[in-house]
């Protein structure tokens, strides 16, 4: 064999085989190029991801909600609470001829 067909024949075999850093290459871009049988489950999950973020908002939203209640109601206590201690403190303090004519009924009693 001559070094032309030599050449040649090499020259033939490269162009049927890529090189070996092509092929993998070449398989990866396959594998992420869309397939249209692959679409369709594609958008259905990312219909229901959409779903999933939504309903987490929810959640999250009403949580905050329940968590803000919960807050309000513990300061109405609170609050109430101050208020009978102020009313206590006030009465207490505004007439004392009073308080200590209550106070000495229920002594005798």
């Amino acid at each position: 064999m001559s070094p032309e067909e030599k050449e040649r024949r090499n020259h033939d075999s490269s162009a049927e085989t890529p090189p070996p850093i092509q092929a993998p290459w070449a398989r990866l871009t396959e594998s992420l190029e869309p397939n249209p049988s692959q679409s369709q489950p594609a958008d259905e999950l990312d219909t229901e991801i959409s779903e999933a973020q939504a309903q987490l908002a929810n959640l999250i939203r009403q949580r905050r909600l329940i968590e803000l209640q919960q807050q309000v109601s513990d300061e109405q206590v609170a609050l109430e609470v101050a208020r009978k201690r102020l009313a206590a403190t006030s009465s207490k303090g505004r007439s004392p001829t009073v308080s200590t004519a209550v106070n000495c009924c229920y002594s005798e009693v």
